[in-house]
């Protein structure tokens, strides 16, 4: 449309975009009834929260606009990352100002074209205008997922596998990014550098060979994680949990793939709660193995 204007994100929109999408899932929530609508939405404590990954998915962008109006007020933001030849929208939001004039259709346009990227993914809320955009656009239903929330706990391990502590080193790097390649089905050694660097890392072993990774509790947020089998995920959760004890966390959240069976009933029978938040796993590779893996928390990215 003739008042709106798409540009480049610039550093001095960060906290603008910011709060704006975090405005945009609050009237979300509420909409929803997940949340009273006079819950105090505390922009700040969010940012404390989740700036590091933030920062770091700006810095390693490959598409990041916004749309503007007359005067510069951001109408819409949308970002996005290749890693390996596989395209993600991180994030997307239309200004309710602002919405069906367009703006969304254009942002993505820009941020996440159908030629963007060999295989490309989305998660997405379960708001169905921005479905009904994203669902155009090169990607197709392939689940939901979870997120539990709960009090961490120390449990006992009733499995086979070794569980090492391990500090950030290329060697490590490469471990777990031909692991998630297994998984994922893509490589994505600017998250798992990042990762390593910022969140407790922990490899799990069987009979001398590495068959499992975890990026344990920072705060509130724990993850990724995977496993070479399944039938791991639960001592995968376990380490994942007893790393929120350690760190003296007082409340956990994990976010599972609804087809990750083994954790999902692993976490209900260590009492952890389903929050009614769903989120919709949208991508063009179904051959993801996503029943051995473990969501990244905040859940920009898989």
């Amino acid at each position: 449309m003739a008042d709106v204007t798409y540009r480049r994100f610039e550093e001095t929109d960060r906290h603008t975009t910011y709060e704006m999408f975090r405005e945009s899932i609050f009237d979300y929530v509420v909409a929803i009834g997940n949340i009273a609508p006079d819950t105090p939405n505390v922009v700040a404590d969010h940012w404390r929260r989740q700036s590091d990954l933030m920062l770091h998915l700006e810095a390693t962008a490959d598409e990041d606009w916004v749309a503007v109006d007359e005067s510069d007020s951001v109408l819409g933001w949308a970002r996005s990352i290749v890693r390996d030849g596989h395209a993600q929208l991180t994030h997307f939001f239309v200004s309710p100002s602002a919405q069906g004039r367009g703006v969304g259709r254009g942002l993505l346009e820009r941020a996440f074209p159908l030629d963007f990227g060999v295989s490309r993914s989305i998660l997405a809320t379960q708001n169905p205008l921005a479905l009904s955009l994203y669902l155009r656009n090169g990607v197709s239903f392939q689940g939901l997922s979870f997120t539990f929330e709960g009090t961490p706990s120390r449990r006992e391990s009733s499995s086979d596998l070794t569980v090492e502590r391990v500090a950030h080193s290329e060697e490590v790097v490469a471990t777990i990014v031909d692991i998630e390649k297994q998984i994922l089905g893509y490589r994505r050694p600017e998250e798992v550098t990042f990762f390593t660097n910022n969140r407790p890392t922990y490899l799990l072993a069987r009979d001398g060979a590495t068959v499992g990774y975890v990026f344990g509790n920072k705060g509130v947020y724990t993850g990724p994680a995977g496993v070479l089998d399944p039938a791991d995920m639960p001592e995968a959760l376990r380490v994942a949990e007893e790393s929120g004890v350690e760190n003296g966390a007082e409340f956990s959240v994990f976010t599972l793939p609804a087809s990750a069976a083994t954790g999902v009933l692993w976490l209900l029978e260590s009492g952890y709660r389903i929050d009614p938040f769903y989120e919709v796993l949208l991508s063009n590779n179904p051959e993801m193995k996503l029943d051995r893996y473990l969501m990244t928390e905040p859940s920009f990215i898989w």
